[in-house]
């Protein structure tokens, strides 16, 4: 399953995710970074186009702030300049039930980080155990 996001550097995000508990490697987050939000004069009919991050030689993190702190590896989506990422929630983020706070983490070669927030993941409680099931 796959979902796709626009997300701000700059600005705080209103971002809400969303698993059940015990899932692993099943959802996929797709973020455009946006380092610009596009701005058109107001009697142009022109498109409004969003300026994206270039993430050219950069490495990407999501943290979970759940009771540790899960971290999710992303991969920075070619060509790196149109600042796309994705992130597969591993079975760390999805551990435990409840609303938990994220941080997108992009780190350059100068090991400069910039980070984004604004990220909710709620994990909603597995009700039954499927893993295992006898009947």
């Amino acid at each position: 399953m796959e979902s796709e996001y626009d997300i701000k550097a700059y600005e705080d995000n209103q971002i809400n995710l969303y698993a059940v508990q015990g899932e692993k490697d099943s959802r996929t987050v797709i973020f455009s970074v946006i380092e610009k939000s596009g701005q058109t004069v107001p009697t142009s009919n022109a498109a409004v186009i969003d300026k994206k991050l270039d993430l050219t030689d950069c490495t990407v993190k999501m943290y979970v702030k759940n009771s540790k702190i899960a971290v999710c590896d992303g991969t920075i989506i070619e060509p790196e300049s149109n600042g796309k990422v994705k992130f597969v929630l591993n079975e760390a983020s999805s551990k435990e039930s409840g609303n938990f706070d994220c941080i997108i983490s992009v780190i350059n070669r100068n090991s400069e980080e910039l980070r984004m927030v604004g990220i909710k993941l709620k994990v909603s409680p597995a009700d039954i155990r499927v893993r295992g099931y006898t009947g």
